[in-house]
């Protein structure tokens, strides 16, 4: 195939995907088919970029979340769906990559905003799925701040394996005080397999976090001697 020309014949990658989230898209797009999700390249790791609020409204019988915020129900009447989303990116997609690439068995996972949740629905639900989970701003109000109100529940039942998580907060005041609540939260319970870092960045507004502080959190997240 003409992307597998340009990798190095002894290239040995991990694998990052990286998802963007668009809440007020209009259109709903399906999964990109395997020809053109493998037509872009990259020498250093394979990148996704999809919608995966979109992906969530394919499938409303999944619905992982009740919503209990009318806000919530105002911005995504139709929600759900991250549990086959899920489910997709591991049966099937890990598999395709693996087999197209050569890969090391470490993954990680970027996501901003409501992808943002979903990375840290991710790392809390299923944390064997990923090595290392980035998210900026994440949309952790969503379904009355759910994901911090369970997370010392979850973290109760963390896995051995070590596992790396970097998050950052800009000053949106919906987003700011759950990511701040919740960098309390791993600090009280100190997961000794846990490597955690939270970038408050109240310069910082939802729209230009990402572009801020992407480099520092791939670096800190990759580089296991910044801890």
């Amino acid at each position: 195939m003409r992307n597998l020309k340009l990798l190095p014949q002894l290239l040995t990658v991990s694998i990052l995907l990286i998802f963007t989230s668009q809440l007020h898209s209009q259109s709903i797009p399906p999964p990109p088919d395997w020809n053109s999700m493998m037509s872009q390249p990259n020498a250093n790791f394979y990148t996704i970029k999809d919608e995966v609020d979109n992906y969530f409204n394919t499938y409303p019988e999944k619905k992982e979340y009740e919503v209990e915020e009318d806000e919530d129900e105002e911005i995504a009447p139709v929600v759900g769906g991250s549990e086959k989303f899920r489910a997709f990116i591991n049966d099937e997609l890990f598999p395709e990559i693996n087999k197209r690439y050569r890969t090391t068995s470490e993954k990680s996972i970027i996501g901003e905003s409501a992808s943002g949740l979903f990375v840290m629905e991710t790392f809390f639900l299923t944390p064997e799925m990923f090595d290392n989970y980035i998210a900026f701003d994440p949309s952790l109000w969503w379904n009355n701040h759910y994901l911090v109100r369970t997370a010392k529940e979850h973290l109760a039942s963390f896995p051995e394996t070590e596992k790396r998580l970097w998050f950052a907060g800009s000053n949106a005041k919906d987003i700011s005080v759950f990511t701040k609540e919740l960098a309390k939260i791993f600090k009280a319970e100190n997961i000794a397999n846990l490597k955690w870092k939270f970038s408050d960045e109240p310069k910082e507004k939802h729209t230009t976090i990402f572009r801020a502080t992407k480099e520092k959190a791939i670096i800190w997240t990759l580089n296991k001697t910044m801890d």
